[in-house]
């Protein structure tokens, strides 16, 4: 887990923002494939967390038609998906 200013898998910084929207206060874990950042939702005006994926191009689908599948699932333990 990188707990710095800035990530070295995406050379995303705090205070970077993300399609337009996703303010990104710090970054709170990963792993080799993704890092999880606390971000503010600037449109929204609410703190949210933001996953960053780095897949190579055979996994990017797969990720795709998954969150479909999740984005309309509700229940107290799953984290809602918005983008």
């Amino acid at each position: 887990m990188v707990l710095q200013n800035q990530s070295p898998l995406f050379g995303l910084t705090t205070g970077s923002l993300l399609q337009g929207r996703y303010r990104l206060l710090r970054e709170s874990g990963g792993g080799y494939a993704s890092a999880v950042y606390l971000a503010q939702d600037i449109e929204a005006g609410s703190e949210v967390t933001v996953k960053v994926f780095a897949l190579p191009d055979e996994l990017r689908e797969r990720l795709r038609r998954e969150e479909r599948t999740v984005r309309d699932l509700e229940h107290e333990h799953i984290a809602r998906v918005q983008d």
